[in-house]
């Protein structure tokens, strides 16, 4: 079926709600689940070049809002298209800051800079919703994002446009569902799903809408409604990317990545943030985890010792960085490996076992089996939890 907005799913394997797949925009495929990595407005270009190149990095996405409006010089233009020579590409539409700094961007704005661009996935300009909000208020950003996907459409002549979603409840985004679908004229074969952030932070007024169960009742109800359809969530990588490929997430994108290794931060795989070096109030690497730090395999761990990645040296930083991202980029690959032998619901378990998100992905795993993903509450469960 010929679509509209240039892309096409195909669902490769399914283990439960996760699945492998191909994503075709206008220009290449993507293999899926997939995860974007953010670039920085503030970080310097050979710094955010190397770190995704030497990690062989898929995917990464810009912001129309901070290239409008903070990049000044053009260098981050620059690296976008350096980058986008040997990486999917998506530029997000930078809706999220146009609503907390109240600046005007239109559609007619963000597209062009998308078709400068030539980005592989262009979305949509969209109004995330506010937890603290009225109904009628979030309502109205529901539908200013709907008429914005019917003018992008209208002007789009080569573009993937990716439509994005909103609603806190069945309710609205059966609404929105339909709109866009009506707008199409068919089921989207891809969306996008925004206003999960504040309730994944636990955000002021998140808990009047779900807070985090609102978050995997929201997307185990999309798949159930759309299950050939391409789901990207945002704002939504890190450690919680296992528990919404789990509920049937396609993709997510990163934008900590470089925060973090500025922070002093390292990951490891289903472990939350360590620091190397002691501080207040902040977990450090355990013995055990040093271990594993140490058998690591990624471009800096192989060329220098943990002291290196101690200070706070602009070296120390680009190595906490490298290998942060390498986790990442591996743990996705590890991600549809498990798919395809079927045994992704035993690997996310063993990830999360000692995660904060360990509580939420038992929550998860009662719904599957409830609606008959599964045959039985994992046996290990227990144990992990």
């Amino acid at each position: 079926m010929s679509s509209r907005i240039q892309l096409y799913f195909t669902k490769y394997k399914q283990d439960g709600f996760a699945r492998t797949g191909s994503l075709k925009t206008w220009r290449r495929e993507i293999s899926t689940p997939t995860i974007w990595f953010g670039l920085s407005v503030i970080e310097r270009y050979d710094f955010q070049h190397t770190v995704l190149s030497v990690n062989n990095a898929e995917c990464f996405l810009a912001n129309a809002y901070d290239l409008l409006f903070q990049d000044k010089n053009g260098e981050r233009r620059r690296l976008i298209r350096d980058l986008a020579t040997k990486m999917c590409f998506k530029c997000d539409s930078g809706g999220f800051q146009t609503t907390k700094r109240e600046t005007k961007l239109t559609v007619k704005h963000v597209y062009s800079l998308q078709r400068e661009l030539e980005c592989d996935i262009a979305v949509q300009l969209d109004f995330p919703l506010n937890p603290q909000a009225s109904r009628e208020s979030n309502r109205t950003k529901i539908d200013r994002t709907l008429k914005n996907l019917e003018e992008v459409l209208a002007i789009n002549d080569k573009l993937s446009i990716l439509p994005v979603i909103h609603g806190y409840d069945k309710k609205m985004l059966d609404y929105a569902l339909r709109k866009v679908g009506d707008i199409l004229g068919h089921d989207p074969p891809a969306v996008g799903v925004g206003s999960l952030v504040p309730l994944l932070m636990t955000s002021k007024g998140s808990g009047r809408v779900g807070g985090k169960r609102r978050v995997i009742d929201t997307l185990i109800y999309i798949r159930q409604k759309l299950p050939e359809t391409f789901l990207h969530v945002f704002g939504a990588g890190g450690t919680m990317a296992y528990l919404i490929t789990f509920c049937g997430a396609d993709s997510f994108d990163y934008v900590g990545w470089v925060q973090k290794a500025g922070y002093g931060v390292i990951q490891l795989p289903g472990v939350s943030d360590r620091f190397i070096s002691k501080r207040k109030k902040r977990k450090t690497l355990s013995e055990e985890e040093k271990k594993k730090l140490l058998e690591c395999a990624c471009p800096a761990c192989r060329q220098y010792s943990l002291s290196a990645f101690q200070d706070r040296s602009s070296h120390a930083r680009l190595l906490r960085a490298i290998h942060n991202v390498y986790v990442y980029q591996t743990e996705i690959w590890r991600i549809r490996e498990s798919i395809k032998e079927g045994t992704f619901r035993e690997f996310v378990f063993e990830r999360l076992k000692n995660s904060v998100w360990a509580p939420l992905l038992r929550y998860a795993d009662t719904q599957l089996v409830r609606l008959g993903a599964y045959p039985s509450r994992y046996k290990k469960i227990d144990a992990y939890i």
